[in-house]
C-alpha cells in the first residue's frame, strides 16, 4: 500500500502535470509589463486597475522615501 501511494504521488506530480510553453509565458508577462506605462501615460485607469493586484496586503512604494502605501 505504501508503494502504491508513492507511485500515485509521482503520477500526479510528474505524469499529469500540464506542459507550460515558457516562451509564450514570457511573452505574456512582457506584454503585461509593457501595458503599465502606456496605461499611466494615457490615463487609462481601467487598464491600470486591471494590471494591479487587488490584495489588501499589497504595498506600493513611490519615488520618495516616505511614499509607502
Amino acid at each position: 500500500m505504501k508503494y502504491m501511494m508513492i507511485i500515485s504521488m509521482f503520477a500526479l506530480l510528474f505524469g499529469c502535470a500540464p506542459q507550460v510553453d515558457l516562451e509564450a509565458e514570457k511573452t505574456a508577462v512582457k506584454e503585461t509589463i509593457d501595458q503599465m506605462p502606456k496605461a499611466i501615460e494615457s490615463e487609462d485607469m481601467d487598464t491600470f486597475s486591471d494590471l494591479m493586484v487587488h490584495d489588501p496586503d499589497m504595498v506600493n512604494f513611490g519615488t520618495d522615501a516616505s511614499e509607502r502605501w
